[in-house]
């Protein structure tokens, strides 16, 4: 929804950019970066072909657009949560939780995720708009380590676990979940998982 207290060249501007990112958001969704075909985006967002390129030069800067929102969506999920608690198990839970509601309010953002899985890893590993996830995991995991929350364990392969954990369940969800119930059932078991596996403290 545009901002009211922008003029309404701006308000325009804001409306026609958010159009351009929801069709593409929902077109990477469906086909993945690849399969997805710009004149479909366009045409689905309501506006003229011209129109479109005053926002996006093609569809690699519409995807980097798209992807990094949602990135900067997930971080602050992330940022909440640890402002929140900074225990390990209740932080692994709110953070399912929030992310579990991320996806329900939007299932497009899911689908964006596993379509878009193989560039999303590449940029957890250090390139992209979502390498901020994984150093912000680093940085929740060093502190609990650091704290005596956690065993000394490898923060690098504790955040390959959690995941790799959570992308299986993920897709777990994406293909076998038919209800609501089904999918917070599936974060339930995930947040058990890794709170038994690598977030339990061991005496």
């Amino acid at each position: 929804m545009p901002d009211p207290t922008l003029s309404k060249r701006e308000q325009n501007k804001q409306f026609n950019r958010n159009a351009i990112l929801q069709s593409a958001k929902l077109e990477f969704a469906a086909h993945g970066f690849n399969g997805a075909n710009l004149t479909q985006i366009i045409e689905h967002s309501g506006l003229a072909t011209g129109t479109f390129y005053k926002y996006f030069d093609n569809k690699e800067t519409l995807y980097a657009a798209v992807s990094s929102q949602l990135a900067e969506e997930v971080s602050e999920i992330l940022r909440n949560c640890y402002k929140a608690t900074q225990l390990p198990e209740p932080y692994i839970q709110l953070v399912l939780q929030e992310v579990a509601m991320f996806v329900i309010k939007d299932p497009s953002n899911l689908d964006f995720v596993l379509r878009n899985n193989s560039i999303i890893a590449e940029s957890l590993g250090g390139k992209g708009p979502w390498a901020q996830i994984t150093v912000q995991l680093r940085e929740y995991l060093e502190f609990a380590v650091n704290q005596q929350m956690l065993p000394k364990q490898d923060t690098g392969l504790m955040i390959q676990a959690l995941l790799g954990s959570a992308s299986a369940v993920l897709s777990y969800i994406a293909n076998d979940c038919k209800s609501l119930i089904e999918k917070q059932q599936a974060l339930e078991f995930l947040g058990r998982f890794i709170s038994n596996a690598i977030l339990t403290k061991r005496t």
